[in-house]
């Protein structure tokens, strides 16, 4: 998205070159912005959230012309919008968080056409709604963050069907929430920070079924955890922000298993940390932002 100064934030397309860099199309027509957002590919075009200002926030297609460029379903009737969510592509398929008025914020999928988007499942029965959040997908199976009103906030999975999406593992058990973090996936393995109510926020590694998921590591033993963050895959193993209690938050590693958790390397000596994040990779190399209490935070 890219806003020129006259038309506000809209979708914008580009092949690498000035001449080849154009407006695909003026969505919300004039200087107010559609503001594109959460822009995935599903095959060959993009699905988004914009608003035309009649609508209010729905989701969108896009083949990156303008006139192919159109309104999917209006889910939510009239100029408030349903206001999807981050949306993920998961085996042909884009899952995300939206409100049609009726049921709440719940999980909805679409194949980009308007008879293929659908409510997947009312989650939390009523208006308030489950909140989907945290979307990722691991070995074809879409994970997420969402409260059922009975289990509080957890991790859920779905292969795309009703009966198909279930919570993956009460980790705090009870109405509790156990307040986890973005998932990540690497090698079909899920990883996501959780409070269990007993070892405070720390990693977590599932398989996608209810008893394979586990604490990975207690690495800062006790309340209120080691609080694993900016989880990212790289080169089959995961990398992430954590702190043992000693060296504040730095950079970890693992390869699944408890043993193989380990820190890189203590760029910040002492517990102020050097808080690395964000992490990116290129070309085989793993790239981060972190401070070593001398230089500030640098590349």
């Amino acid at each position: 998205k890219a806003d020129d100064g006259s038309r506000g934030q809209e979708l914008w397309r580009s092949d690498g070159t000035e001449a080849g860099t154009d407006l695909v199309r003026d969505i919300f027509p004039g200087p107010t912005a559609s503001a594109p957002v959460f822009l995935t590919v599903l095959g060959g075009s993009v699905l988004l959230g914009a608003d035309d200002s009649v609508r209010g926030k729905e989701l969108w297609r896009s083949d990156g012309s303008e006139g192919g460029t159109q309104l999917v379903l209006d889910i939510h009737p009239g100029p408030d919008g349903s206001g999807p969510g981050a949306l993920a592509a998961v085996r042909g398929v884009v899952f995300f968080s939206a409100d049609d008025g009726a049921h709440g914020a719940e999980l909805w999928r679409s194949d980009g056409t308007e008879a293929g988007t659908k409510l997947l499942k009312d989650i939390f029965p009523g208006l308030a709604g489950s909140s989907p959040s945290a979307l990722a997908g691991a070995g074809g199976i879409l994970y997420f963050i969402a409260d059922d009103g009975i289990h509080g906030a957890e991790v859920w999975r779905s292969d795309g069907t009703d009966a198909g999406t279930f919570i993956l593992k009460d980790v705090f058990a009870g109405r509790e929430s156990s307040f986890p973090g973005l998932p990540a996936a690497v090698g079909g393995a899920l990883y996501f920070s959780a409070d269990d109510g007993e070892h405070g926020a720390e990693i977590w590694r599932s398989d996608g079924t209810e008893g394979g998921t586990s604490l990975l590591l207690d690495i800062a033993p006790g309340p209120p955890g080691s609080f694993p963050e900016s989880l990212f895959p790289f080169d089959g193993r995961l990398f992430f922000s954590s702190s043992d209690g000693e060296t504040g938050p730095e950079l970890w590693t693992t390869d699944g298993t408890g043993g193989g958790t380990a820190l890189v390397q203590d760029v910040f000596p002492g517990p102020q940390g050097s808080r690395p994040a964000p992490l990116a990779a290129a070309q085989g190399v793993l790239y981060l932002a972190a401070d070593d209490g001398v230089h500030g935070r640098e590349l």
